[in-house]
Formats: C-alpha cells, sequence, structure tokens
C-alpha cells in the first residue's frame, strides 16, 4: 500500500485500474480505511482510475492529535494535486461524504464530480455518534469491537440472509490483510446480531451509478 506527504501528513491509499483512466478518489467511513471500500474500487477500476485513501486518523494515514473536517478536506484535494491530476471526481461514504464535500467548498476546481452515499443535510456529529447516543452509549468511550458490535444491531436488513451477510462481512473485514484478527469480529457479527426494527437497511452498491467520461 503506498503512501505520499500530502501538506506534511503521510497519507496511505490504494489505487485500483489502469493510470490512463479517468480519477476517482473513493473515501471510507467512520473506522473504516481503504480496504473497507477495496470491492467497490474493484468493481469500478474496469471504467476508472480509483483512488482509495486512509483519512487522517484512520488506517495507515498519519494521526495528529487534532485535526478538523477542513484538514481532512484539504488532505483530499491535496492528495489530488501529489498524484498529479488536475482534478477528481470525489466519492465519499457516511463519514466520508461529509469529508469529499468539505474537498469541494474549500477547492472546487479540483473536485470534477461530487457523489455523496449515506450523507445527511444537517447536524453537528456523525450518524454512527447520534444512534449511539439514543442507544444510550458514548462511541467515544467504546473500544473499536464494542463500537462495531453496537453499529452493527442497525446495519442489516430483515431481508439479508445470513449467508449473504457472512459473504458481506468476508469482503469488507475478513479479507483485510492489515488486520486478521476482525476475522473472529466479522464472524460474530454476522451470527449473533439481530437486525432492530426501525433501524434495518440495504443497499447495492456497483460500477452502474458512476460513468466514465
Amino acid at each position: 500500500m503506498p503512501s505520499i506527504d500530502v501538506r506534511g501528513w503521510k497519507v496511505h491509499y490504494e489505487e485500483f485500474g489502469a493510470p490512463e483512466l479517468p480519477p476517482v478518489v473513493l473515501v471510507h467511513g467512520l473506522m473504516g480505511e481503504a480496504s473497507t471500500v477495496a470491492s467497490l474500487a474493484a468493481r469500478l477500476s474496469s471504467n476508472f482510475r480509483v483512488i482509495a485513501p486512509d483519512a487522517l486518523g484512520h488506517g495507515g494515514s498519519a494521526r495528529p492529535q487534532s485535526f478538523t473536517l477542513e484538514d481532512q478536506g484539504a488532505m483530499l484535494t491535496g492528495l489530488v494535486a501529489a498524484l498529479g491530476y488536475e482534478s477528481a471526481a470525489m466519492v465519499g461514504m457516511s463519514m466520508g461524504s461529509y469529508l469529499v464535500a468539505q474537498a469541494a467548498i474549500l477547492d472546487s476546481q479540483r473536485v470534477s464530480h461530487l457523489v455523496l452515499v449515506v450523507t445527511k443535510a444537517q447536524g453537528t456529529t456523525s450518524s454512527t455518534a447520534a444512534y449511539a447516543a439514543r442507544m444510550g452509549y458514548d462511541l467515544s468511550a467504546l473500544a473499536p469491537e464494542e463500537a462495531m458490535a453496537l453499529v452493527s444491531q442497525a446495519l442489516w436488513s430483515p431481508h439479508t440472509s445470513q449467508d449473504r451477510r457472512e459473504e458481506i462481512l468476508k469482503e469488507m473485514v475478513v479479507s483485510d490483510p492489515l488486520t486478521p484478527q476482525r476475522a473472529g469480529l466479522g464472524r460474530a457479527l454476522a451470527r449473533r446480531f439481530r437486525p432492530a426494527p426501525g433501524h434495518a437497511y440495504h443497499h447495492r452498491a456497483d460500477a452502474g451509478g458512476l460513468r466514465s467520461r
């Protein structure tokens, strides 16, 4: 997994697709990293050069003692420039949608297209933190495994079979070579937790939502 210096921060990223294809920056959600969007990146790679970075404070990227949403946005626009592109499409998943939106606010010339997935238009905290608060938990006080277990209660659609749950988690978690300890956690999440009425949802993401120019 390569890394590059962006505005004084070390940024780890993964690349998918041929270098001559139109660039897309694909940004993961809270507590994720590049590997958590790798399966989507691979699907998009037939039409795009996909760059999937670890956000600041995530994965192998720099972990400053403090940083802001503006810092995250500046990191993304700086990454586009550092990789030699005039501009790139940006796709953000959940928390990543806030980051790419901030990038567009800071430097719209670096963002050719903007795609926000599972985003929200208002609020002062992440949807994950808000859900944890409604359930009576302080997300910042939970270990990563505890936080994932809590959030999993709102993850699954009642129509998602056990086999499909395990398949999704294998793609997102078990196959991650950087953190093999997640394999047992992934199996536990697929097996132990049931969908919470009123919070369950499902979606499908594939290359059909984007078109190369």
